[in-house]
């Protein structure tokens, strides 16, 4: 199971896949803890997947693997990890512009983490809800919630959660038209994750910024983006992420 979580988070959710595959064969035999853990990642997995690949099969199959962990947590009474499902429902109905029903599930996990005074995972929601609100032109209540977060990530040291939250603010940034803003929160946010060597969050960092920024970036500095992003993303599996490297490849030689 935690071969397969470092695969996923690798960016090979291919070899996660078959891994965690293997797990839950062998976890059918366990415990509601083991099989609940074992389903979480599974369904994150099937997440990346349908996100990469736009395939709905990955996303009731990860659904599907949700409702079973929530299930499985609930017998143990585990509401922390109860919780760490309802954003990631959150974000999968995200993905697929659900936005009612993921504010409802993102709500509900906000709710369970700052009762559990779990402050960190709790900036974890407003993240994954200030990408709702870009994405539902709530500027905003995004700015609100991304503060937060990325204030939370800061005093707590965690700078996993800090690149992607750095991510969101870029995002959020050129929807405002405040390029310069945009460009140092991407990368900010390739520096953090390199430093933590999450190499696939520091090349979608840089990936954004070329697709959006692109015009407004010197030739050396194009040159050298793309040179990053071959390095970085070399070893994805992420098929949506391959095919929009190769088009920013495309676009620096049709110059």
């Amino acid at each position: 199971m935690r071969l397969g979580s470092l695969e996923r988070n690798a960016g090979r959710v291919k070899d996660a896949l078959a891994r965690l595959m293997q797990a839950t064969h062998l976890a059918e035999s366990c415990g509601p803890w083991v099989k609940g853990r074992c389903y979480l990642e599974l369904a994150s997995t099937h997440k990346d997947l349908a996100f990469s690949e736009a395939l709905s099969p990955h996303f009731h199959h990860a659904m599907d693997f949700y409702l079973r962990a929530i299930d499985q947590f609930a017998a143990v009474g585990n509401y922390r990890y109860l919780a760490i499902v309802e954003n990631n429902i959150g974000l999968l109905l995200l993905g697929v512009k659900s936005y009612a029903e993921s504010e409802g599930h993102l709500s509900q996990a906000r709710r369970i983490f700052e009762a559990l005074s779990d402050n960190l995972r709790s900036a974890q929601v407003n993240d994954t809800l200030a990408r709702l609100y870009i994405d539902t032109s709530k500027y905003s209540e995004a700015q609100q919630a991304i503060e937060h977060a990325i204030g939370i990530f800061e005093l707590a040291d965690g700078e996993m959660l800090l690149a992607e939250a750095l991510i969101t603010s870029g995002i959020l940034a050129m929807k405002q038209q405040q390029h310069a803003i945009a460009k140092k929160n991407f990368e900010a946010s390739c520096r953090v994750a390199e430093r933590c060597g999450d190499n696939e969050c520091a090349g979608r960092a840089l990936l954004i910024m070329f697709e959006e920024l692109s015009d407004r970036l010197e030739p050396a500095e194009t040159i050298e983006v793309v040179g990053k992003l071959k390095r970085l993303l070399a070893t994805t599996q992420q098929t949506n992420l391959l095919t929009r490297v190769a088009k920013c490849i495309d676009q620096v030689d049709a110059r």
